[in-house]
Protein backbone atom coordinates (compact mmCIF):
# COMPACT_ATOMS: atom_id res chain seq x y z
CA UNK A 1 0.00 0.00 0.00
CA UNK A 2 2.96 2.53 0.59
CA UNK A 3 4.67 1.73 -2.61
CA UNK A 4 1.55 2.09 -4.87
CA UNK A 5 0.73 5.59 -2.56
CA UNK A 6 4.23 6.16 -3.05
CA UNK A 7 4.11 5.52 -7.27
CA UNK A 8 0.85 7.39 -7.72
CA UNK A 9 2.52 10.39 -5.63
CA UNK A 10 5.61 10.41 -8.32
CA UNK A 11 3.06 9.82 -11.38
CA UNK A 12 1.71 13.21 -9.81
CA UNK A 13 4.59 15.08 -9.42
CA UNK A 14 5.73 13.98 -13.21
CA UNK A 15 2.05 15.66 -14.25
CA UNK A 16 2.94 18.91 -12.14
CA UNK A 17 6.42 19.50 -13.81
CA UNK A 18 5.34 19.01 -17.76
CA UNK A 19 2.36 20.09 -19.41
CA UNK A 20 1.71 19.54 -23.23
CA UNK A 21 0.11 23.18 -25.38
CA UNK A 22 -0.83 22.46 -28.89
CA UNK A 23 0.82 19.34 -29.00
CA UNK A 24 4.13 20.59 -28.07
CA UNK A 25 5.95 19.22 -24.42
CA UNK A 26 6.68 22.40 -22.62
CA UNK A 27 8.12 23.52 -18.74
CA UNK A 28 5.52 24.65 -16.30
CA UNK A 29 5.60 28.00 -15.52
CA UNK A 30 7.27 29.12 -12.07
CA UNK A 31 3.74 30.74 -11.20
CA UNK A 32 1.70 27.84 -11.21
CA UNK A 33 4.48 25.09 -9.68
CA UNK A 34 1.94 24.95 -6.67
CA UNK A 35 -1.65 24.35 -8.65
CA UNK A 36 -3.18 21.43 -9.10
CA UNK A 37 -2.92 18.84 -12.21
CA UNK A 38 -6.47 19.29 -13.16
CA UNK A 39 -5.87 23.36 -13.55
CA UNK A 40 -2.21 22.77 -15.44
CA UNK A 41 -4.96 20.43 -17.73
CA UNK A 42 -7.07 23.93 -18.12
CA UNK A 43 -4.19 26.34 -18.39
CA UNK A 44 -2.50 24.24 -21.43
CA UNK A 45 -6.12 23.99 -22.90
CA UNK A 46 -6.61 27.77 -22.82
CA UNK A 47 -2.59 28.97 -23.41
CA UNK A 48 -1.20 29.34 -27.08
CA UNK A 49 1.97 28.23 -28.24
CA UNK A 50 4.63 30.40 -30.22
CA UNK A 51 8.15 30.35 -31.04
CA UNK A 52 10.53 32.90 -31.85
CA UNK A 53 14.09 33.39 -33.42
CA UNK A 54 16.47 34.97 -31.54
CA UNK A 55 17.00 38.56 -32.25
CA UNK A 56 13.19 38.88 -32.98
CA UNK A 57 10.55 40.88 -31.19
CA UNK A 58 7.99 39.72 -29.05
CA UNK A 59 6.80 42.49 -27.81
CA UNK A 60 7.94 46.33 -30.15
CA UNK A 61 6.65 49.34 -28.87
CA UNK A 62 3.32 51.07 -27.81
CA UNK A 63 0.54 48.35 -27.45
CA UNK A 64 -2.64 47.59 -25.24
CA UNK A 65 -1.65 44.24 -24.55
CA UNK A 66 -4.62 41.68 -24.49
CA UNK A 67 -2.24 38.86 -23.06
CA UNK A 68 0.34 37.78 -20.87
CA UNK A 69 3.64 35.84 -21.82
CA UNK A 70 5.32 32.56 -20.08
CA UNK A 71 9.35 31.52 -21.67
CA UNK A 72 8.60 27.91 -21.78
CA UNK A 73 12.29 27.46 -23.26
CA UNK A 74 14.47 30.10 -23.98
CA UNK A 75 15.53 33.99 -22.86
CA UNK A 76 14.02 37.45 -23.60
CA UNK A 77 14.76 41.15 -22.41
CA UNK A 78 12.14 42.87 -21.63
CA UNK A 79 12.72 46.58 -21.59
CA UNK A 80 9.48 49.02 -19.85
CA UNK A 81 9.75 52.79 -19.60
CA UNK A 82 10.94 54.03 -16.96
CA UNK A 83 12.19 50.46 -15.74
CA UNK A 84 15.12 48.36 -15.73
CA UNK A 85 15.83 45.81 -18.34
CA UNK A 86 15.25 42.75 -17.31
CA UNK A 87 16.53 39.37 -18.60
CA UNK A 88 14.18 37.23 -18.42
CA UNK A 89 14.50 32.88 -18.85
CA UNK A 90 12.62 29.43 -18.62
CA UNK A 91 9.51 29.51 -16.16
CA UNK A 92 9.36 33.25 -16.12
CA UNK A 93 6.85 35.86 -17.52
CA UNK A 94 5.82 38.97 -18.39
CA UNK A 95 3.47 41.68 -19.96
CA UNK A 96 0.86 41.14 -17.15
CA UNK A 97 0.47 44.25 -15.46
CA UNK A 98 -0.80 46.08 -18.59
CA UNK A 99 -3.00 42.85 -19.27
CA UNK A 100 -4.29 43.40 -15.88
CA UNK A 101 -4.87 47.03 -16.56
CA UNK A 102 -6.20 47.12 -19.70
CA UNK A 103 -3.86 50.35 -20.36
CA UNK A 104 -1.69 50.77 -22.89
CA UNK A 105 2.36 50.57 -22.37
CA UNK A 106 5.78 51.29 -23.77
CA UNK A 107 7.32 47.44 -24.09
CA UNK A 108 10.38 46.20 -25.91
CA UNK A 109 10.94 42.26 -25.55
CA UNK A 110 13.44 40.83 -27.50
CA UNK A 111 13.96 36.67 -27.60
CA UNK A 112 17.73 37.04 -26.99
CA UNK A 113 18.08 33.26 -28.06
CA UNK A 114 15.56 30.88 -29.68
CA UNK A 115 12.49 31.04 -27.83
CA UNK A 116 9.01 28.76 -27.07
CA UNK A 117 6.71 30.96 -25.45
CA UNK A 118 3.01 30.49 -23.80
CA UNK A 119 0.35 33.34 -24.44
CA UNK A 120 -2.19 33.40 -22.02
CA UNK A 121 -5.02 35.68 -23.74
CA UNK A 122 -6.75 38.09 -21.36
CA UNK A 123 -10.62 36.80 -21.96
CA UNK A 124 -8.86 33.25 -20.75
CA UNK A 125 -6.65 34.32 -17.84
CA UNK A 126 -9.95 35.56 -16.31
CA UNK A 127 -11.72 32.50 -16.63
CA UNK A 128 -8.43 31.01 -14.86
CA UNK A 129 -8.84 33.07 -12.02
CA UNK A 130 -11.94 31.38 -10.93
CA UNK A 131 -11.04 28.10 -11.12
CA UNK A 132 -7.77 28.83 -8.64
CA UNK A 133 -7.71 31.63 -6.52
CA UNK A 134 -4.70 31.61 -5.43
CA UNK A 135 -3.64 33.06 -8.77
CA UNK A 136 -4.27 36.09 -7.98
CA UNK A 137 -1.98 36.71 -5.31
CA UNK A 138 0.61 34.57 -6.52
CA UNK A 139 0.87 36.67 -9.50
CA UNK A 140 0.75 40.04 -7.23
CA UNK A 141 3.18 38.97 -5.05
CA UNK A 142 5.59 38.71 -8.37
CA UNK A 143 5.48 41.81 -9.10
CA UNK A 144 7.77 44.96 -8.37
CA UNK A 145 6.75 47.32 -5.54
CA UNK A 146 6.45 49.97 -8.74
CA UNK A 147 3.29 47.38 -10.37
CA UNK A 148 1.71 46.70 -6.88
CA UNK A 149 1.18 50.04 -6.40
CA UNK A 150 -0.08 50.95 -9.95
CA UNK A 151 -1.99 48.16 -9.41
CA UNK A 152 -3.75 49.39 -5.96
CA UNK A 153 -3.60 53.48 -7.15
CA UNK A 154 -6.14 52.06 -10.23
CA UNK A 155 -8.97 51.86 -7.80
CA UNK A 156 -11.64 53.79 -10.32
CA UNK A 157 -12.11 50.76 -12.69
CA UNK A 158 -10.21 52.29 -15.32
CA UNK A 159 -6.67 52.12 -17.41
CA UNK A 160 -4.87 55.19 -17.99
CA UNK A 161 -6.77 55.30 -21.54
CA UNK A 162 -9.61 55.24 -20.21
CA UNK A 163 -10.56 51.80 -20.98
CA UNK A 164 -12.79 49.82 -18.57
CA UNK A 165 -10.67 47.34 -15.99
CA UNK A 166 -12.99 44.81 -16.93
CA UNK A 167 -15.65 44.60 -19.96
CA UNK A 168 -17.62 41.41 -19.91
CA UNK A 169 -19.61 40.05 -16.88
CA UNK A 170 -16.85 37.44 -16.81
CA UNK A 171 -14.25 40.10 -16.17
CA UNK A 172 -15.98 41.96 -13.74
CA UNK A 173 -16.97 39.23 -11.19
CA UNK A 174 -13.30 37.82 -11.76
CA UNK A 175 -11.76 41.20 -10.99
CA UNK A 176 -13.24 41.55 -7.95
CA UNK A 177 -12.36 37.74 -7.28
CA UNK A 178 -8.65 38.92 -8.17
CA UNK A 179 -9.07 42.45 -6.24
CA UNK A 180 -10.40 40.66 -3.00
CA UNK A 181 -7.62 38.76 -3.10
CA UNK A 182 -5.22 41.53 -3.51
CA UNK A 183 -6.75 43.19 -0.85
CA UNK A 184 -6.65 40.72 1.30
CA UNK A 185 -2.66 39.72 0.67
CA UNK A 186 -2.28 43.93 1.45
CA UNK A 187 -3.69 43.57 4.74
CA UNK A 188 -0.75 41.79 6.16
CA UNK A 189 1.50 45.21 5.29
CA UNK A 190 1.95 47.02 8.31
CA UNK A 191 3.26 50.16 6.79
CA UNK A 192 1.70 53.49 6.74
CA UNK A 193 1.72 53.59 2.88
CA UNK A 194 0.25 50.23 2.19
CA UNK A 195 -2.38 51.01 4.86
CA UNK A 196 -3.21 54.21 3.07
CA UNK A 197 -3.31 52.24 0.00
CA UNK A 198 -5.55 49.77 1.32
CA UNK A 199 -7.86 51.94 2.73
CA UNK A 200 -8.16 54.21 -0.59
CA UNK A 201 -8.91 50.48 -2.48
CA UNK A 202 -11.71 48.90 0.08
CA UNK A 203 -13.46 52.16 -0.45
CA UNK A 204 -14.28 51.45 -4.19
CA UNK A 205 -14.73 47.81 -4.32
Amino acid sequence: MGCGSSVATNAREAQRSRLVVEGHDCNVPALLQDCSVAFLEQFAAAAEWKKYEASSYVINGPNTFCCMFFISRGEVSVHDTGKQTKNLSDGDHFAETSMLLNEEGYTIAIANTDCELLVLKREAFFTLLEAWTKLAPALFSNMDDRDQKHILEKNKGEGSNGKPFARSNLQRKSTKLMLDEIVSRMAEVQSSEGQEHLSRFVEVT
